[in-house]
């Protein structure tokens, strides 16, 4: 099975190359056996060298453990992030920052409890 990776621009983004420099990166590999397709979003950021702090191997994980370990740290988190889901509120760009951060947290700590930690692979394909 083959996967078909594709990038989306908007005619304004394409014309002030807002995203360039598409490639794999064979010095990442994320999962079992693939490797990272990085990008330029706007060109004057900071690439971030890890994405994913610690890193997983979701293939090899339980999904109903991982679901069931999901949903406890959203529901201990859900005050935190409920403002995101509130479609009258006023949101700024502060507190969607700092929703996504926990987000992103409660993602980790459900891949901490319920997944294996990643090992490297040598078996990792150009892709």
């Amino acid at each position: 099975m083959s996967v078909l990776d594709l990038t989306f621009a908007n005619g304004p983004a394409t014309q002030n190359t807002c995203l360039s420099d598409w490639a794999v990166n064979q010095d990442i590999v994320y999962g079992s056996d693939y490797y990272i397709i990085q990008w330029t979003l706007f060109n004057n950021i900071e690439p971030c060298n890890n994405i994913c702090g610690q890193k997983f191997n979701i293939k090899d994980t339980n999904c109903k453990k991982w679901v069931e370990a999901f949903k406890e740290a959203y529901k201990a988190n859900f005050q935190d992030i409920s403002i995101i889901m509130d479609k009258e509120a006023d949101i700024t760009a502060d507190t969607l920052e700092a929703a996504i951060t926990r987000l992103t947290q409660i993602f980790k700590q459900a891949s901490i409890k319920a997944a294996k930690i990643r090992k490297p692979s040598p078996k990792a394909k150009p892709w």
